[in-house]
């Protein structure tokens, strides 16, 4: 009898020393529902890694996802989809032998990233169409920066705006570029500087461009012949323009309350000659004519009515500055480079033959040898002219000599 007890107690202690093996070498079970991060949709097709196993799979269309057949472990999971940003879950799944787990994660999606450049591929706000007669038509690029579609909109309100020839709406795939032609009907500006807003609206925002036309149908032009008590005030007429009246409105400042009258109903350039100017004076204008009763002006322009000794050549006016002091060519050189007076700048040493010509023009109150900026062959002199009798030689570069700048009359 005490045999038959032992022979059944070994039994029973074998069975439970292999239930006890049987049940740590159960399998167990990961598994899960993928959401979207914003709606709480299921994702579908999402590709889910088990760490550190490296075992995949896809979820199916209601989002779920199963591991099985797993020893017991520390795990953690690894998602991406294409349009969604990847996701490493930092949360430990502590999977015991023969259990079943539960993690759910929930994926972002990706933003979309529109960009408005340039053909160049540089970001723009501005698309400026000047006042070019025949510059009616400018691209932009719409760029989608980003990995997921885009989906935009152009509108605008401006009746001088066409649609965009190649469509106002689209979608563009991740990294994809459209290039939108924009068409201006110059007919339908206003006269002078014209400005709307072009609105580029995405499923990610919107984005605002710029654009910029100016109609000109008269335009202002620099001031020519500018003497101590006059100056020749220049416009232009552009394109075909029907109009009454043209000419100029002046002043000593910008109430511009004098007012000259050209003859003439021509189109293209035009111009008039006022007198009786202050010296010294800074002077505004501006070209204007009328059309339908309406008066069109150009752009307000200025010059400074300074009275400098002047001579002739070349076609141009020249006006002369006042001799400087004795200097080195190089002191001198730079001396009329940066010369400035009245405001006026852009003055320059004379040449040779300018220097000449100045001489010729009895601009001679100075006595003495004067720079010009002409070389001589040796390379290391340059030539002067005794202002005294019109003597040319060419004098070492280290003498000091006095210098007059001279620029091309406004």
């Amino acid at each position: 009898m005490k045999k038959l007890i032992s022979i059944v107690a070994i039994f029973l202690a074998v069975i439970m020393v292999w239930q006890g093996c049987k049940k740590k070498d159960e399998k167990g079970t990961i598994y899960g529902t993928v959401t979207d991060f914003d709606t709480g949709e299921p994702v579908k097709n999402a590709n889910v890694k088990l760490l550190p196993s490296g075992e995949t799979t896809l979820t199916g269309s209601d989002g779920t996802y199963m591991f099985q057949d797993l020893k017991k472990g520390d795990y953690s999971l690894s998602l991406s989809k294409a349009e969604y940003e990847d996701l490493n879950d930092d949360y430990v799944i502590q999977l015991a032998a023969g259990r079943e787990v539960s993690r759910d994660v929930q994926m972002k999606k990706k933003v979309a990233l529109m960009r408005i450049t340039d053909m160049n591929g540089e970001d723009i706000t501005v698309l400026d169409f000047g006042d070019e007669g025949d510059d009616m038509s400018r691209i932009f690029n719409i760029f989608n920066d980003s990995g997921v579609p885009l989906s935009w909109e152009i509108t605008t309100t401006a009746n001088w705006i066409q649609t965009p020839a190649n469509g106002a709406t689209g979608t563009l795939q991740a990294g994809e570029t459209k290039g939108i032609v924009v068409v201006i009907d110059r007919s339908k500006l206003q006269q002078g500087d014209n400005t709307t807003t072009m609105h580029i609206t995405s499923n990610n925002g919107n984005q605002q461009l710029t654009i910029k036309a100016r109609r000109a149908d008269v335009s202002t032009l620099e001031a020519t012949g500018v003497t101590g008590n006059s100056a020749v005030l220049n416009g232009k007429i552009n394109g075909n323009v029907a109009y009454s009246e043209k000419g100029f409105y002046y002043g000593t400042n910008h109430n511009l309350s004098n007012k000259v009258v050209v003859s003439g109903n021509g189109t293209g350039a035009f111009s008039k000659q006022i007198t009786g100017l202050s010296e010294n004076t800074t002077y505004y204008f501006k070209a204007y004519c009328i059309r339908n009763g309406e008066c069109l002006n150009g752009e307000e322009k200025c010059f400074t009515n300074v009275n400098f000794p002047s001579f002739e050549y070349n076609g141009h006016t020249y006006w002369v500055a006042p001799a400087s002091n004795k200097m080195q060519w190089s002191m001198a050189n730079s001396y009329c480079n940066n010369y400035s007076t009245y405001g006026i700048v852009g003055w320059r040493m004379p040449t040779i033959e300018e220097l000449t010509q100045m001489y010729l023009n009895g601009i001679r109150d100075y006595s003495n040898w004067l720079w010009s900026s002409t070389p001589s062959s040796s390379g290391t002199s340059y030539y002067c002219v005794y202002m005294n009798d019109g003597d040319i030689t060419d004098w070492s570069s280290t003498r000091e000599y006095c210098v007059r700048p001279v620029r091309i009359a406004n």
